[in-house]
Protein backbone atom coordinates (compact mmCIF):
# COMPACT_ATOMS: atom_id res chain seq x y z
CA UNK A 1 0.00 0.00 0.00
CA UNK A 2 2.97 2.33 0.15
CA UNK A 3 2.73 3.02 3.88
CA UNK A 4 -0.10 4.11 6.14
CA UNK A 5 -0.67 7.34 8.03
CA UNK A 6 -1.81 7.35 11.65
CA UNK A 7 -4.77 9.35 12.91
CA UNK A 8 -4.96 10.33 16.56
CA UNK A 9 -8.32 9.51 18.11
CA UNK A 10 -9.36 12.00 20.77
CA UNK A 11 -12.88 10.97 21.71
CA UNK A 12 -15.30 8.04 21.83
CA UNK A 13 -18.31 8.68 19.62
CA UNK A 14 -20.97 6.86 17.64
CA UNK A 15 -19.80 5.87 14.16
CA UNK A 16 -21.92 7.22 11.31
CA UNK A 17 -21.62 6.91 7.53
CA UNK A 18 -22.67 9.86 5.38
CA UNK A 19 -23.93 8.37 2.13
CA UNK A 20 -22.96 11.12 -0.27
CA UNK A 21 -22.43 8.93 -3.32
CA UNK A 22 -25.46 10.22 -5.24
CA UNK A 23 -24.49 13.83 -4.55
CA UNK A 24 -20.95 13.21 -5.81
CA UNK A 25 -22.15 11.35 -8.91
CA UNK A 26 -24.46 14.27 -9.75
CA UNK A 27 -21.36 16.41 -10.40
CA UNK A 28 -20.11 14.07 -13.16
CA UNK A 29 -20.95 14.16 -16.86
CA UNK A 30 -23.04 11.40 -18.45
CA UNK A 31 -20.07 9.30 -19.59
CA UNK A 32 -18.44 9.45 -16.17
CA UNK A 33 -21.73 8.51 -14.51
CA UNK A 34 -21.86 5.38 -16.68
CA UNK A 35 -18.37 4.46 -15.50
CA UNK A 36 -18.76 5.17 -11.79
CA UNK A 37 -22.50 4.69 -11.11
CA UNK A 38 -22.52 0.86 -10.82
CA UNK A 39 -19.33 0.93 -8.73
CA UNK A 40 -20.87 3.38 -6.27
CA UNK A 41 -24.05 1.30 -6.07
CA UNK A 42 -22.05 -1.81 -5.09
CA UNK A 43 -20.11 0.12 -2.47
CA UNK A 44 -23.33 1.54 -1.03
CA UNK A 45 -24.83 -1.95 -0.79
CA UNK A 46 -21.78 -3.19 1.13
CA UNK A 47 -21.91 -0.19 3.49
CA UNK A 48 -25.62 -0.62 4.19
CA UNK A 49 -25.10 -4.31 4.91
CA UNK A 50 -22.22 -3.57 7.30
CA UNK A 51 -24.19 -0.85 9.07
CA UNK A 52 -27.22 -3.08 9.54
CA UNK A 53 -25.10 -5.87 11.04
CA UNK A 54 -23.07 -3.65 13.38
CA UNK A 55 -25.71 -1.11 14.33
CA UNK A 56 -24.08 1.87 12.65
CA UNK A 57 -26.16 4.76 11.41
CA UNK A 58 -26.26 5.98 7.83
CA UNK A 59 -27.20 9.54 6.92
CA UNK A 60 -28.37 10.44 3.43
CA UNK A 61 -26.50 13.47 2.15
CA UNK A 62 -29.42 14.36 -0.15
CA UNK A 63 -31.87 14.20 2.75
CA UNK A 64 -29.55 16.46 4.78
CA UNK A 65 -29.44 19.06 1.99
CA UNK A 66 -33.24 19.06 1.72
CA UNK A 67 -33.57 19.49 5.50
CA UNK A 68 -30.90 22.19 5.68
CA UNK A 69 -32.45 24.17 2.83
CA UNK A 70 -35.80 24.08 4.62
CA UNK A 71 -34.17 25.17 7.90
CA UNK A 72 -32.19 27.99 6.31
CA UNK A 73 -33.34 31.42 7.43
CA UNK A 74 -34.09 33.89 4.65
CA UNK A 75 -32.60 36.64 6.82
CA UNK A 76 -29.11 35.13 6.70
CA UNK A 77 -26.65 35.00 3.82
CA UNK A 78 -25.41 31.44 3.48
CA UNK A 79 -21.82 30.34 3.11
CA UNK A 80 -21.63 26.76 1.80
CA UNK A 81 -18.54 24.76 2.72
CA UNK A 82 -19.72 21.34 1.51
CA UNK A 83 -18.35 20.95 -2.05
CA UNK A 84 -21.24 18.70 -3.13
CA UNK A 85 -24.07 21.12 -2.33
CA UNK A 86 -25.65 23.26 -5.04
CA UNK A 87 -25.42 26.71 -3.46
CA UNK A 88 -28.59 27.81 -5.30
CA UNK A 89 -30.52 25.69 -2.75
CA UNK A 90 -29.66 28.36 -0.16
CA UNK A 91 -30.84 31.42 -2.00
CA UNK A 92 -29.53 33.74 -4.73
CA UNK A 93 -27.04 35.39 -2.37
CA UNK A 94 -25.41 32.16 -1.18
CA UNK A 95 -21.70 31.74 -1.86
CA UNK A 96 -19.02 29.11 -1.43
CA UNK A 97 -15.56 28.97 0.07
CA UNK A 98 -13.58 25.91 -0.88
CA UNK A 99 -12.03 24.61 2.35
CA UNK A 100 -10.04 21.39 2.62
CA UNK A 101 -8.37 19.60 5.47
CA UNK A 102 -4.81 18.55 4.68
CA UNK A 103 -2.84 16.02 6.69
CA UNK A 104 0.70 17.16 7.42
CA UNK A 105 3.08 15.17 9.63
CA UNK A 106 0.71 14.02 12.42
CA UNK A 107 -2.14 16.54 12.34
CA UNK A 108 -4.62 18.31 10.09
CA UNK A 109 -4.51 21.85 8.78
CA UNK A 110 -7.28 23.70 6.94
CA UNK A 111 -6.52 25.33 3.62
CA UNK A 112 -8.90 27.49 1.62
CA UNK A 113 -9.28 29.80 -1.37
CA UNK A 114 -11.60 32.61 -0.21
CA UNK A 115 -13.03 34.86 -2.95
CA UNK A 116 -11.37 38.23 -3.42
CA UNK A 117 -14.68 40.00 -2.87
CA UNK A 118 -15.31 38.32 0.50
CA UNK A 119 -15.56 41.68 2.35
CA UNK A 120 -18.41 42.66 0.02
CA UNK A 121 -20.14 39.30 0.45
CA UNK A 122 -20.21 39.48 4.27
CA UNK A 123 -20.64 43.19 4.95
CA UNK A 124 -24.45 43.27 5.11
CA UNK A 125 -26.30 41.19 7.71
CA UNK A 126 -25.39 37.90 9.34
CA UNK A 127 -23.73 34.86 7.77
CA UNK A 128 -24.84 31.25 8.14
CA UNK A 129 -22.52 28.30 7.46
CA UNK A 130 -23.64 25.02 5.89
CA UNK A 131 -21.49 21.89 6.04
CA UNK A 132 -22.45 18.25 6.36
CA UNK A 133 -20.02 17.15 9.08
CA UNK A 134 -18.53 18.97 12.06
CA UNK A 135 -15.85 16.65 13.41
CA UNK A 136 -13.34 18.67 15.42
CA UNK A 137 -14.80 21.99 14.30
CA UNK A 138 -11.58 23.07 12.59
CA UNK A 139 -13.12 23.75 9.15
CA UNK A 140 -15.97 25.79 10.61
CA UNK A 141 -13.52 27.64 12.87
CA UNK A 142 -11.45 28.48 9.81
CA UNK A 143 -14.52 29.73 7.91
CA UNK A 144 -15.63 31.84 10.90
CA UNK A 145 -12.18 33.43 11.07
CA UNK A 146 -12.28 34.25 7.35
CA UNK A 147 -15.72 35.85 7.67
CA UNK A 148 -14.81 37.84 10.78
CA UNK A 149 -11.50 38.98 9.29
CA UNK A 150 -13.45 40.29 6.29
CA UNK A 151 -15.75 42.28 8.59
CA UNK A 152 -18.68 39.86 8.81
CA UNK A 153 -20.44 37.95 11.59
CA UNK A 154 -21.40 34.27 11.70
CA UNK A 155 -24.77 33.80 13.39
CA UNK A 156 -25.72 30.20 12.49
CA UNK A 157 -24.13 26.87 11.61
CA UNK A 158 -26.22 24.09 10.08
CA UNK A 159 -24.77 20.61 9.75
CA UNK A 160 -25.90 17.03 9.36
CA UNK A 161 -23.87 15.54 12.22
CA UNK A 162 -21.37 16.80 14.77
CA UNK A 163 -19.17 15.51 17.53
CA UNK A 164 -19.56 16.87 21.03
CA UNK A 165 -16.00 18.16 20.75
CA UNK A 166 -16.66 20.03 17.52
CA UNK A 167 -19.92 21.51 18.76
CA UNK A 168 -18.39 22.61 22.07
CA UNK A 169 -15.37 24.21 20.42
CA UNK A 170 -17.56 26.39 18.20
CA UNK A 171 -19.94 27.37 21.00
CA UNK A 172 -16.95 28.27 23.16
CA UNK A 173 -15.86 30.60 20.41
CA UNK A 174 -19.25 32.35 20.39
CA UNK A 175 -21.99 31.54 22.92
CA UNK A 176 -24.57 33.38 20.80
CA UNK A 177 -24.00 31.09 17.81
CA UNK A 178 -27.07 29.10 16.72
CA UNK A 179 -25.97 25.53 16.01
CA UNK A 180 -28.38 23.12 14.27
CA UNK A 181 -27.83 19.45 13.43
CA UNK A 182 -30.05 16.95 11.65
CA UNK A 183 -28.81 14.13 13.91
CA UNK A 184 -28.54 14.84 17.63
CA UNK A 185 -25.70 13.11 19.43
CA UNK A 186 -21.94 12.66 19.51
CA UNK A 187 -20.85 11.21 16.17
CA UNK A 188 -17.64 10.33 14.39
CA UNK A 189 -18.76 10.54 10.78
CA UNK A 190 -17.14 9.50 7.52
CA UNK A 191 -17.99 10.27 3.90
CA UNK A 192 -18.68 7.18 1.82
CA UNK A 193 -17.48 8.95 -1.34
CA UNK A 194 -13.95 9.04 0.07
CA UNK A 195 -13.50 5.34 -0.65
CA UNK A 196 -15.02 5.33 -4.14
CA UNK A 197 -12.67 5.79 -7.12
CA UNK A 198 -13.81 8.16 -9.84
CA UNK A 199 -15.92 10.47 -7.68
CA UNK A 200 -15.64 14.21 -7.22
CA UNK A 201 -13.85 15.36 -4.05
CA UNK A 202 -13.07 11.78 -2.97
CA UNK A 203 -10.20 10.73 -0.71
CA UNK A 204 -8.13 12.77 1.72
CA UNK A 205 -5.56 15.44 1.05
CA UNK A 206 -2.05 15.03 2.46
CA UNK A 207 0.87 17.42 2.10
CA UNK A 208 3.27 14.82 0.66
CA UNK A 209 1.00 13.85 -2.26
CA UNK A 210 1.06 16.55 -4.90
CA UNK A 211 -0.54 16.61 -8.33
CA UNK A 212 0.90 14.49 -11.15
CA UNK A 213 1.90 16.68 -14.09
CA UNK A 214 0.98 15.65 -17.63
CA UNK A 215 0.90 17.29 -21.09
CA UNK A 216 -2.90 17.38 -20.87
CA UNK A 217 -3.07 18.94 -17.40
CA UNK A 218 -2.46 18.23 -13.73
CA UNK A 219 -4.00 15.13 -12.16
CA UNK A 220 -5.07 15.70 -8.57
CA UNK A 221 -3.94 12.98 -6.16
CA UNK A 222 -5.51 12.12 -2.84
CA UNK A 223 -5.16 9.24 -0.42
CA UNK A 224 -7.95 6.70 0.08
CA UNK A 225 -9.26 6.75 3.66
CA UNK A 226 -7.96 3.22 4.20
CA UNK A 227 -4.48 4.73 3.84
CA UNK A 228 -4.80 5.85 7.47
CA UNK A 229 -4.76 3.80 10.64
CA UNK A 230 -7.19 4.73 13.39
CA UNK A 231 -10.71 6.01 12.97
CA UNK A 232 -13.98 4.73 11.58
CA UNK A 233 -12.63 3.99 8.11
CA UNK A 234 -10.08 1.54 9.50
CA UNK A 235 -12.86 -0.41 11.23
CA UNK A 236 -14.90 -0.42 8.05
CA UNK A 237 -11.98 -1.34 5.79
CA UNK A 238 -10.93 -4.26 7.99
CA UNK A 239 -14.32 -5.91 7.61
CA UNK A 240 -13.84 -8.78 5.17
CA UNK A 241 -16.97 -8.16 3.10
CA UNK A 242 -16.56 -4.39 2.90
CA UNK A 243 -12.81 -4.66 2.28
CA UNK A 244 -13.59 -6.99 -0.61
CA UNK A 245 -16.09 -4.42 -1.93
CA UNK A 246 -13.40 -1.72 -1.82
CA UNK A 247 -10.96 -3.91 -3.75
CA UNK A 248 -13.62 -4.71 -6.32
CA UNK A 249 -14.46 -1.01 -6.69
CA UNK A 250 -10.85 -0.14 -7.55
CA UNK A 251 -10.52 -2.99 -10.03
CA UNK A 252 -13.94 -2.39 -11.62
CA UNK A 253 -13.21 1.32 -11.99
CA UNK A 254 -10.13 0.61 -14.12
CA UNK A 255 -12.01 -1.91 -16.25
CA UNK A 256 -15.01 0.33 -16.82
CA UNK A 257 -12.93 3.43 -17.57
CA UNK A 258 -10.74 1.46 -19.99
CA UNK A 259 -13.84 0.10 -21.75
CA UNK A 260 -15.32 3.59 -22.07
CA UNK A 261 -12.08 4.94 -23.52
CA UNK A 262 -11.43 2.01 -25.83
CA UNK A 263 -7.89 1.50 -24.54
CA UNK A 264 -6.17 0.58 -21.26
CA UNK A 265 -6.56 3.60 -18.99
CA UNK A 266 -3.50 5.48 -17.74
CA UNK A 267 -3.14 8.07 -14.99
CA UNK A 268 -3.55 10.87 -17.54
CA UNK A 269 -6.94 9.45 -18.54
CA UNK A 270 -8.29 10.47 -15.13
CA UNK A 271 -8.66 13.95 -16.63
CA UNK A 272 -11.63 12.83 -18.75
CA UNK A 273 -13.64 12.53 -15.52
CA UNK A 274 -13.18 16.22 -14.65
CA UNK A 275 -10.83 18.33 -12.57
CA UNK A 276 -12.68 17.63 -9.32
CA UNK A 277 -12.04 13.87 -9.56
CA UNK A 278 -8.73 12.85 -7.94
CA UNK A 279 -6.66 9.74 -8.41
CA UNK A 280 -6.67 7.77 -5.14
CA UNK A 281 -3.16 6.57 -4.29
CA UNK A 282 -1.59 5.43 -1.05
CA UNK A 283 1.00 7.72 0.60
CA UNK A 284 4.18 6.39 -1.04
CA UNK A 285 2.72 4.76 -4.15
CA UNK A 286 4.77 6.00 -7.16
CA UNK A 287 3.11 7.03 -10.42
CA UNK A 288 3.57 9.18 -13.51
CA UNK A 289 0.98 10.33 -16.03
CA UNK A 290 1.89 7.35 -18.24
CA UNK A 291 1.43 4.72 -15.53
CA UNK A 292 -1.33 2.21 -16.41
CA UNK A 293 -4.11 2.47 -13.87
CA UNK A 294 -4.40 -1.30 -13.52
CA UNK A 295 -0.94 -1.37 -11.91
CA UNK A 296 -2.08 1.12 -9.25
CA UNK A 297 -5.68 0.29 -8.43
CA UNK A 298 -5.72 -3.51 -8.48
Amino acid sequence: MGGLLTLRLMRPAQPLIVDDLASAIALLDDVSKEVVGPIAASLRHAAVLFASIHGWRIASHSAFVNWAAAEASEHVRWLVLDPLIDIARFGPDAFRIQCSRRFIRDSWEVISTPPEDLPLLVQHGSIGIVDDVCAFGSTSHHACTLVESAGGNVAQIVTCVASDQGRASLLTRDRTLEFKTLFDGDFEAIHLRDGCPGLSHAGRCIAQRTAILSPAGDISVRVPPTGFTGGVWEVLGRDRAFGFALQNARRDFVQRLSAALGHPATVQDMLVLGNSVPLLLFPHQPATYETPLHTLLN
